[in-house]
Parts: structure tokens; C-alpha cells; sequence
């Protein structure tokens, strides 16, 4: 109410003040430069479909006499564009030395299944350096991935210590953690650090929720970013979100109890938030581009670090993850996995 009222103060005054203005103006008496805008007639798209783009300067069509520009390729298009592969893909319009804000177009895919996706379990360890009964976790969780190989990804997620980010303790609150060590399986099963208890969690997951879908990704690190590019494949129908972090190994501290002072699959960053980002209603047999990035910490060790990329299904108003991978942050790459036959 107040900034109305300022406002309107300040439009009165130039009624009976020649020198001042409330128009649209550059403050020197001309009038300001009218904003130049790129549109696309569809922002997602299968591969092989024709999408156009309009320009329009203030309102008026000009595309006639622009440009547009793939951000990515640095290559000019005509007014229309098809896509021949998966992506995300990055346009602008370039008019008379102005240049548009950038729009995207996703662009999906159809594939042919080869089977049953790969099945892993996400492992968020909640843990801290000052918590006396954490290595029997560590060893537990390590004892299990000998009997049970690589069924499974650990994200360890520190509480009130010295590798704790915020979301840690979001996390915690999200799963009612209330005391520790605490493991959860795919956001669904919460457990103690017993050997019987990680182990039928595991079977469990395993067992009664097969993958449906898969992830293929790569990844790329400088000195002060992680670019992350993955593709989910669906072979079920639904709502699906992704989540994608950095956790690192071989952290040192040497007052905690971890038994030679080093602390691994330490989480770091979310590229998204920690509750994914949607990908709305994904239908089966088709093939999703995702893209992600990272600001690198100087305090990280690039090399010791790995990205997590994973997938939850929306069932009704829970959330769970359905498969997980990870990679390396430097040059990093992984392929879609099919279970054997």
C-alpha cells in the first residue's frame, strides 16, 4: 500500500513538474528500447519434429529480419528448426545488435527396449564425525555391498558436523531422523546400523520394485564448474523427478570416530534441490534429456568426487527413488545397464 501510494506521489509531481517523468523513457526524454523476444512454438518435442520461432520487437513480428542463433552450435537456423537428436537445445534472436534472451526446446526420443533396466538402491547414511556408533554403519553397509555387489549407491549425509551443508539437516527432518547412525533405502525404508535390518532393507527394495527406468549421463569439471548431461529412458508410464548431487571420498578428520580418520561418500551439493526437479507425466518408451551444473568448491578434490543422478516415482503423494547411478565428475560417463538375461 505504501509503494502505491509513492507512486502515484511520484506521477502527480510530474504533472506540474515540465523536468520529470513517469513514462516510458531512458531518462534523457527518449524513449526506452524496446525489448526483443524469441518465441518457439513448442518447448518439448520428439526428435524429427518441426518446431518454428517467431521475433518479435515490442509486440511487432520482425522475424523476416532477424536471426536465430544455436547457442551451443554458434550456427544461424531459418524460422524453423528439427531436431535429429535427444537433447536440450539453446536458441537467441539477434536484431540490429540486440540479442533476445535465450529459449529452450527439449527434444525426446523413442527407443527400443533391451530388456529390464539395472536395478541399484540409493543409501542416504546419516552419520557424523562425532557419532560414537557411526563405523558400525560404515562396516555394516560395507560388509553388505561384499555379499550383495553393486546393488547399491551410499550418499552419506552428515549431521551438525564439520561436513554438514544445510540441506543435511533438511534431509533429516525430512525422514524423521531422530537419532544416529540412520540409514534410509530409496527414500522409503528407514533402519538402524544391524546387519539384519540393512541387508532385508536391500532384498527388500530388490525384490518388490523392479527398475523402471534407466539413466545414461556424463560429466565434465573445471576449476570452478561440474556440467552434468544425462537421458532417462521410462518403461512405465507415470510422474518422475530427478535429483542430482556431488559426494566425495577421502575426507580427513581426525577428532571423529571413523577409525582412520578418513570420511567417504560424503555429500557436498545438490545441483537441484534435494527433492529433485519434475519431469512431469513421462511416458513409457521414450526417452528424456536432462542437464545439470555444479559451482565447485576450491575445497573439494575434483578427483575424489562423484556425481549421483537419480530417479523417484510419484505414487500418490509419497516420493521414491527408483534407480540411481554414479560417475565421476571429471569426464565422467555412464551408459544405460540392462539386467542379464
Amino acid at each position: 500500500m505504501y509503494f502505491k501510494h509513492f507512486l502515484g506521489m511520484l506521477c502527480a509531481a510530474a504533472l506540474v513538474l515540465p523536468v520529470a517523468g513517469c513514462g516510458d523513457s531512458d531518462g534523457e526524454g527518449t524513449p526506452a528500447e524496446k525489448e526483443l523476444e524469441l518465441v518457439v512454438s513448442e518447448n518439448k518435442v520428439r526428435i524429427g519434429t518441426e518446431v518454428s520461432f517467431t521475433v518479435l520487437d515490442g509486440g511487432t513480428d520482425v522475424t523476416a529480419a532477424a536471426r536465430i542463433r544455436n547457442v551451443k552450435t554458434e550456427t544461424y537456423v531459418e524460422s524453423a528448426f528439427v531436431p535429429e537428436e535427444t537433447g536440450v537445445y539453446r536458441f537467441e534472436a539477434e536484431l540490429d545488435g540486440r540479442v533476445s534472451k535465450p529459449v529452450s526446446l527439449t527434444a525426446v526420443g523413442s527407443f527400443e527396449p533391451q530388456g529390464e533396466f539395472y536395478r541399484q538402491v540409493l543409501v542416504q547414511k546419516f552419520t557424523a564425525t562425532w557419532c560414537q556408533y557411526c563405523p558400525l554403519m560404515t562396516s555394516g553397509l560395507e560388509n553388505l555391498d561384499q555379499e550383495v555387489p553393486d546393488r547399491m549407491i551410499v550418499m552419506a549425509v552428515h549431521c551438525n558436523d564439520a561436513f554438514s551443508i544445510i540441506e543435511c539437516q533438511k534431509l533429516a527432518d525430512d525422514f524423521r531422523i531422530v537419532s544416529l547412525p540412520s540409514a534410509v533405502f530409496d527414500c522409503r525404508v528407514v533402519t538402524t546400523y544391524m546387519a539384519a535390518q540393512l541387508k532385508e532393507a536391500l532384498e527388500g527394495e530388490l525384490d518388490d520394485y523392479p527398475a523402471v527406468c534407466g539413466i545414461a549421463a556424463e560429466s565434465e569439471a573445471g576449476l570452478e564448474r561440474i556440467n552434468v548431461e544425462a537421458k532417462i529412458r521410462f518403461s512405465e508410464k507415470g510422474r518422475y523427478r530427478v535429483c542430482c548431487a556431488v559426494v566425495e571420498d577421502g575426507l580427513q578428520y581426525m577428532d571423529g570416530y571413523s577409525e582412520d580418520g578418513y570420511y567417504n561418500q560424503v555429500l557436498r551439493a545438490f545441483a537441484t534441490s534435494r527433492t529433485g526437479v519434475t519431469l512431469g507425466e513421462c511416458e513409457a518408451g521414450t526417452e528424456y534429456p536432462c542437464e545439470y551444473a555444479f559451482t565447485a568448491d576450491r575445497k573439494w578434490n575434483l578427483a575424489n568426487c562423484r556425481v549421483l543422478i537419480y530417479v523417484m516415482k510419484e505414487e500418490g503423494a509419497a516420493v521414491y527413488t527408483n534407480n540411481v547411478v554414479s560417475l565421476p565428475v571429471q569426464n565422467g560417463s555412464c551408459d544405460y545397464r540392462y539386467e542379464a538375461e
